[in-house]
């Protein structure tokens, strides 16, 4: 019985380190357009304006179907992708000249 509570504590450690969420499993849908936004504007004279747009635009398509979770990504942004994809977070938030991935939503 304790192995088993082993594995399991070990697997959620695993989960963590590459990157799941388990308490918002909607974070992977924002990685993805964080990752895509900044794979296709990674010149550094891009403008910060399209840059933005590119990103509010992405997650509005994303979540569509889930505008009141939309919402309430703003306020939970940077904590959730700081840990879930720190690289896309950083380059989007480099490109778009703003200090959080919640200013970048606004």
């Amino acid at each position: 019985m304790f192995r088993q509570a082993g594995l399991l504590v070990l697997a959620g450690f695993a989960l963590t380190a590459c990157g799941g969420s388990a308490a918002d499993p909607n974070i992977a849908r924002v990685c993805k357009v964080l990752t895509a936004v900044a794979a296709a504007d990674t010149d550094p004279k891009a403008d910060p304006d399209t840059v933005q747009m590119h990103v509010v635009m992405g997650l509005a398509n994303e979540f569509e179907d889930d505008l009141p979770y939309l919402g309430s990504l703003v306020s939970k942004a940077d904590t959730a992708t700081d840990a879930a994809c720190p690289q896309a977070r950083t380059a989007i938030m480099a490109l778009t000249g703003k200090d959080s991935l919640g200013a970048v939503m606004r």
